[in-house]
């Protein structure tokens, strides 16, 4: 019989030591955990499509309607980073938008969800930033997102 532990003992045993490395409560039996950085919600689960791999999700903020510019500008950063990283930006049925990335459970230490989460908090500044930033109601974008170097190069680099 093998005592290799299963996917879902490995990310047991990663969210622990994550938690107990920040003081976070855990119980045994958390499929996950979630916790707030103002304004910000993280989750950190075991990724539902694939038990091999944490899910590692920021939620940024409510978006009002649908601003083009805004929507624009998110499609481009995603098109921009997609061969730079794993971070993907996502708006919901409910206009909520959100980062997220997936790792290995297997080639994940506590320290490397640590490195995520401060990475995706950053994303999410950023993104929120950005949101701030753009034009109001049906404006459209005028400025090529390369131009705001601070804010595409926290988000894609």
């Amino acid at each position: 019989m093998s005592s290799t532990p299963s996917f879902h003992d490995q990310f047991g045993a990663l969210l622990r030591d994550f938690c107990s490395g920040l003081g976070l409560p855990m119980d045994e039996g958390d499929l996950g955990i979630e916790f707030s950085v103002e304004p910000h919600t993280v989750l950190i689960i075991s990724d539902p499509r694939d038990p091999e791999r944490v899910l590692v999700e920021v939620n940024v903020r409510l978006i009002e309607g649908r601003p083009p510019a805004l929507l624009a500008a998110l499609h481009q950063l995603n098109d921009a980073a997609r061969l730079e990283h794993d971070w993907v930006i996502t708006l919901d049925v409910t206009n909520l938008l959100r980062i997220h990335t997936q790792r290995s459970i297997a080639h994940c230490k506590a320290s490397d969800l640590q490195t995520l989460l401060a990475e995706g908090i950053d994303r999410a500044q950023a993104l929120h930033a950005l949101c701030e930033s753009l034009p109001a109601g049906g404006e459209s974008l005028t400025t090529d997102l390369s131009e705001r170097p601070g804010l595409s190069n926290m988000i894609r680099g």
